[in-house]
């Protein structure tokens, strides 16, 4: 799983997110059938080997399991000059990786001339996108998307709408003006802040500058807490950390240094 996080107050949002990946395998157990007539044991659908009888059917049994992990994933994205983007949960769509999905997304919305669009404008584009580039067609599992930044150029206001993608279908989630949106794995976050957990917490009045502490501090949280009570890391890694204001739009406070360093190279081509 995985953790992002959006706070929205009056003088800009901050958006947050860790960098965990947990890479996964399948591991297969073979599950022998027993013979109804003498109770030798053999494998499904032979001859049982004491005294003929065709053995029973029985299916061969799969589960997905962790195999290492990673502290270098991408999860927090610049979408447009005014809107940031946050995508937790299965990492891929089908044979696309969900981060190459955000990028073809991004290079769709230069090409459409899009690239200074708004929060609210970008929920309504990544649906356009997915349905023209069927990019959804193998998705499985569960995603979690949060679109966050700027309404629009005559609103400018914080504005945060999550959306989830279950099988390859978009359903749309909670708008937000103010307060906090959690994406992922954050159960101890709420039971840290009580009724309403922390979409309640009151953050609309927060000088920018809180803004992104206050992120940082539920990130660190969730992550401390984690790594010592989980079986297994749900979140962890270095912590990407953005703002997009109304008059400057999406600047970065702090993103993983090959990250960085790419997009530098970019902006000097």
């Amino acid at each position: 799983m995985s953790l992002g996080i959006v706070v929205l107050t009056e003088e800009g949002l901050v958006l947050a997110a860790e960098s965990l990946g947990t890479l996964l395998s399948y591991e297969q157990t073979e599950i022998q059938s027993e013979c109804r007539k003498c109770g030798q044991k053999g494998k499904p659908n032979l001859a049982c080997a004491k005294c003929g009888e065709t053995l029973g059917p029985a299916p061969t049994l799969s589960r997905r399991i962790p195999v290492t992990h990673t502290f270098h994933c991408q999860k927090l994205f610049r979408i447009s000059q005014f809107t940031g983007a946050i995508i937790v949960g299965n990492p891929s769509f089908g044979a696309m990786k969900a981060q190459h999905a955000v990028f073809a997304f991004i290079n769709w919305l230069a090409e459409k001339g899009e690239s200074d669009g708004y929060a609210e404008q970008m929920v309504g584009s990544w649906q356009v996108f997915c349905k023209e580039a069927n990019v959804l067609e193998k998705h499985g599992g569960q995603t979690e998307l949060v679109f966050a930044g700027i309404k629009d150029k005559a609103i400018p206001i914080p504005f945060s709408q999550t959306m989830a993608i279950q099988k390859g279908v978009i359903t749309l989630g909670t708008v937000s003006a103010e307060g906090i949106v959690a994406a992922g794995v954050h159960e101890i976050l709420d039971k840290m802040f009580g009724d309403g957990g922390i979409r309640e917490y009151p953050v609309k009045d927060f000088p920018l500058q809180d803004a992104v502490e206050f992120a940082e501090f539920l990130m660190q949280t969730q992550i401390g807490i984690d790594k010592y009570t989980a079986r297994l890391p749900r979140v962890g890694g270095e912590i990407d950390l953005a703002v997009v204001h109304p008059n400057h739009g999406f600047v970065w406070v702090r993103q993983k240094d090959l990250q960085r360093a790419m997009e530098a190279h970019a902006n000097r081509g």
